[in-house]
């Protein structure tokens, strides 16, 4: 996979959260300018963002109740970008069912490395597809 790079970057906090995920829908911002959008994935921004949160509030609650201390978690999920070679949108990425086939290799690859089974990952990832001249995909795992 020669000119392939992959990204990762930790998702702090509430607003991190909602920050990057804003960005990766915002059409208006000045480097998506020639930018088409897709969420390619089964979650909503909405719901995503309303189900990450529901979580960790969970999660926090579970640990005050246990009396068991510690601070609470910072990060609300990990951002992992895939960036193509530009060749590839010219060639590839004009084509949904070569995206899908993507998709569904970095999913499996993906849960597979997490442990988590495919179906669940899938409901629970926002994935993110940019098409521009420097196209990539976004995924937030929560």
């Amino acid at each position: 996979m020669k000119n392939y790079i992959v990204k990762f970057k930790n998702v702090k906090g509430k607003n991190g959260l909602s920050k990057m995920v804003n960005y990766l829908f915002s059409e208006n911002h000045s480097s998506h300018s020639k930018t088409k959008i897709i969420n390619v994935g089964r979650t909503t921004k909405k719901d995503f963002i309303s189900s990450v949160i529901e979580k960790e509030n969970s999660n926090s609650l579970k640990v005050q109740q246990q009396r068991k201390g510690g601070r609470p978690s910072s990060f609300y999920g990990k951002s992992i970008t895939l960036n193509f070679p530009p060749t590839v949108w010219a060639d590839i990425l004009k084509n949904p069912i070569i995206i899908n086939d993507i998709l569904k290799e970095v999913y499996k690859d993906i849960s597979k490395y997490l442990n988590v089974e495919e179906d669940i990952f899938l409901n629970n990832v926002l994935s993110v597809l940019h098409l521009q001249k420097n196209p990539h995909i976004h995924f937030i795992i929560p």
